[in-house]
Parts: structure tokens; sequence; C-alpha cells
């Protein structure tokens, strides 16, 4: 989406370093991108297409030049201004997702303008090295509070309750009811949360246990999967693809109603005859209950 607005040129313009007395500013008829310019521009510079965030953010620069004449103040205006324009693109997303497509790269362009006025106020000798580092830091890939890839922390965490419980008038406004958890009390409290699944037909709240031998089961399958050459066809790619993917979550203790309903609709789709030799075949791995509920709930056609 980026490359699509910004193929290392202004949208309005189409110069590369913008030019002020050629765009929008100057030239109302500029105010409507033509796209189909941008993707030609894009095409002849495909090779200066940026595959890292200092190498974005360099583009950034080269297009819209920081110096002393620009500020933080006009970064900030405008930053809060795309963000106004890309909330009313998300609002109406359901039924004009193109508009998602023209505002997102503007804020990304807005926050590449706040990077390139810090390096340039610390007068960096390389752009974007800063905000590489801050960002690996920050996102090294897993989240660094729970410390897993796919994040598991409670829906409400203990770091948030110990902060804001410094300025809540705890035991003043009701006198009998404490009214916030302790850090620890709520640790212990939400580790313990189960969600309620819907499973076909079935309201189901898996245990943690549950949820363990799930992924002991999908790790069986897979393994069996790559092992033996001749069970392969018997699960799609894209059955395998979904397994894997709740394998990870499954693994980490949890599940989504999203990636559930995705195995039984991509099982339910298939042919009746590969339909039953997939569900035959998982049957026979399984052990643990959710997931024999999972392949129930793939019989049922609606």
């Amino acid at each position: 989406m980026i490359w699509a607005k910004f193929p290392y040129a202004c949208p309005y313009c189409r110069q590369e370093p913008h030019k002020s007395e050629k765009c929008k500013e100057h030239h109302p008829e500029r105010a409507t991108v033509d796209w189909d310019a941008l993707n030609a521009i894009g095409i002849s510079n495909e090779a200066r297409r940026p595959h890292t965030l200092s190498e974005w953010q360099e583009m950034f620069n080269n297009i819209y030049h920081r110096d002393e004449n620009t500020s933080h103040a006009v970064n900030t205006a405008r930053l809060a201004e795309e963000l106004g324009e890309l909330a009313e693109a998300i609002r109406v997303l359901p039924i004009a997702p193109q508009y998602f497509v023209s505002e997102a790269p503007d804020v990304f362009a807005w926050l590449m303008g706040f990077a390139n006025q810090f390096d340039f106020d610390r007068r960096a000798q390389t752009l974007g090295v800063a905000l590489e580092d801050a960002t690996e830091q920050n996102y090294p890939g897993s989240c660094t509070v729970c410390n897993f890839p796919v994040c598991k922390c409670p829906p409400i965490p203990a770091e948030t309750l110990g902060r804001i419980a410094k300025e809540a008038p705890i035991g003043k406004v009701f006198p009998k009811y404490n009214g916030l958890f302790s850090p620890a009390e709520a640790r212990e409290l939400f580790s313990d949360v189960e969600h309620a699944l819907r499973i076909g037909d079935k309201t189901v709240t898996p245990q943690k246990e549950d949820i363990r031998q799930m992924a002991a089961d999908i790790r069986v399958i897979l393994d069996k999967v790559k092992g033996q050459e001749e069970t392969q066809p018997v699960l799609s790619l894209q059955l395998t693809d979904t397994l894997g993917k709740l394998e990870v979550l499954a693994t980490q203790g949890a599940v989504t109603q999203d990636m559930i309903q995705t195995l039984v609709d991509q099982l339910r789709s298939l042919p009746s005859e590969n339909r039953n030799a997939a569900i035959s075949f998982l049957t026979s791995l399984t052990a643990s209950g959710l997931f024999q509920t999972i392949v129930e709930a793939a019989k049922l056609l609606h």
C-alpha cells in the first residue's frame, strides 16, 4: 500500500524530491491522486523500492526533506489530521476498503517525517538507525511482557493495575469495597480464565489441559503427514497450514474462535469422499476431547 501511493515520489506532484510549485498547493487539479500514473512510476522505480525500515525512512526524507526549516509542530498537526482521515476510512471499511489503501500510507509517511526530523535534530550520520534499533528493542519478535511469539498476556495486565492504583481513591469512595485487585491477585485470577468456544452446535469451555492435549495431538498429526508420503494427500496444504497455526496457539495455552471455525469450515468444504477420509485420519490420531469435538462439528454440514 505504501509503495502504491509513494513509489519514490510525491503522489501529487509525482516528483522526488517533492516540489511545492508543481504540487497541489499551487495546482488544485493535483489534489486528486492519479493512481495509474503512480503505478507507472512504481514500475520504473522498482529497483529502488525500500526493503527495510531505515530504507523507507530514507526514501521519505528524499521526497520530503527535513531540515532547520521543518518542525515537529507541523508534523504533529499533519499526523493528527491524517489519523482522523484514517479513522474515517476504517469506519467505512466494510463498504469502501479502497479508502484505507489511500489513508494508511499517509499516516506512515508522517510517522517517517517525525523520525527524519528527530534524526536531523540530533544530526544523525545515518537515517533510520535509531528507529530500527528502537523497533527491534520494543518488538523483538515476541511480547516483551510474556515473551511468547503470540501474546498471551491476561486481558488486564497486572502492570496496568499497579500503575493506575497509584491514582485511584482506594477505600475512599467505596469504604466497604476495595475496588481493585492487587497485581498479584490479578495475575492469579486472569491466568486461569478460559474463554468459551462455539464449536458446531456446542459451546465448550476448554481447560488448559484440554488445550495442551490438543497441541500434542496436532503435533502427532503433522509429524504423521510429514513422515509418510502416502498420508499427505489426505490433508490439503490449506488444512495442514491451519493445523500448524492452531498448534502454535495451543502450545501457548490459547486457542481462538476464528481459528477453530476456520478448521471446521475447511473440513466441511471438502468433497464428501475427501472429507470422510480426512476426518477418519484425524480421528485415528487424536486423544483430546476438544479436538474430537472439532472433528465432530466438521461432520455436521449446514
